[in-house]
């Protein structure tokens, strides 16, 4: 991949129904480009899925990272048993011996239950969770679960699987007309509901690697925030995936896609200049895998029962 391939991976992540146009116009290249370049990327299989899901904080979530090691090879039966529980979206594993997952957690004794769930069946040698936050904060949502219609539900169960579906044939699929559609995907997204990305496995271009940088300080100011935030839009070599701050301690992790391990060390030497750094970690993913999560236990309720309780969602299943 190059820059380019990297910058289109960036904005679609952030939104996955962006208009060909419209990307064209950002990374300046000719409509047919994108398009190509973007089945490419699908038929590599880098792009794993388009999905339109609903946000986790509606349901109460956060967000955690769990850190983990170990002495001996991650098999493909450690990683699929670790993917069964229901708070996980995604593992990344570099070097068959090390990773990271991305988890979204409703109560500390639910990412208790999971910190302990990865202990006994990944029977890893070292193994950290961490409470974070975007370290860009996200629009949180204006409306709550309760103001989706049963058509938004209807909408997401087809979205979460194929979320570039073209406005006819999600019209087909869903028997709404294309003039509601529009007015409901707008709503929903107009009010923060929803999160329209992709799913990346970097590691298919055979050169990739996801690696978090864990960044330690003697202190965590909004000044220093804005001044890292401003260096990290400065990098224009490096494409840089999402990043978080540590609930409650002065700790970064910071996500990179690095295209050579000697990429990974330039990354790690630009970081070792940042102020007031005590210490600097870095986690090595690569070959990634996605699960479903406790949004998909919800939509297939909606799809298989045609109806539910959102509540339930939001405090009993929490």
């Amino acid at each position: 991949m190059d820059l380019v391939d990297k910058s289109l991976l960036f904005e679609l992540e952030r939104n996955c129904r962006i208009a060909f146009t419209e990307l064209s116009n950002i990374l300046n290249i000719p409509i047919d480009e994108v398009g190509s370049r973007t089945q490419q990327l699908v038929r590599d299989h880098i792009i794993l899925k388009f999905t339109v899901v609903p946000q986790p904080i509606l349901f109460g979530a956060k967000q955690a990272i769990i850190f983990f090691r170990s002495s001996k090879p991650i098999d493909l039966a450690r990683i699929n048993s670790l993917g069964i529980h229901p708070t996980v979206e995604f593992l990344s594993i570099g070097q068959n011996i090390e990773g990271f997952a991305l988890i979204h957690y409703r109560t500390l004794s639910e990412l208790f239950s999971v910190v302990k769930y990865f202990q006994k069946v990944g029977s890893f040698e070292d193994i950290r969770a961490f409470q974070v936050q975007p370290l860009r904060a996200q629009k949180k949502p204006t409306k709550d679960i309760y103001t989706l219609q049963d058509i938004d539900w209807l909408i997401l169960c087809h979205l979460r699987e194929q979320g570039r579906l073209s406005l006819i044939d999600l019209s087909t699929r869903t028997n709404i007309a294309v003039e509601t559609l529009v007015e409901r995907l707008q709503y929903m997204r107009d009010n923060h509901l929803i999160q329209e990305t992709i799913h990346i496995n970097p590691a298919k271009t055979a050169k990739e690697t996801w690696t978090i940088f864990s960044l330690k300080l003697t202190i965590f100011t909004e000044p220093l925030h804005e001044e890292l935030s401003r260096e990290l839009e400065a990098l224009p070599s490096y494409w840089r995936t999402n990043t978080w701050r540590v609930e409650e301690k002065p700790i970064l992790l910071l996500g990179f896609l690095c295209s050579s391990y000697n990429e990974v060390e330039k990354i790690q030497n630009w970081l070792s200049e940042t102020p007031g750094l005590i210490s600097i970690e870095k986690i090595m993913g690569g070959v990634t895998y996605y699960f479903p999560d406790f949004r998909d236990e919800l939509l297939e309720e909606k799809r298989s029962a045609d109806w539910f309780k959102p509540e339930e969602w939001v405090s009993k299943k929490s």
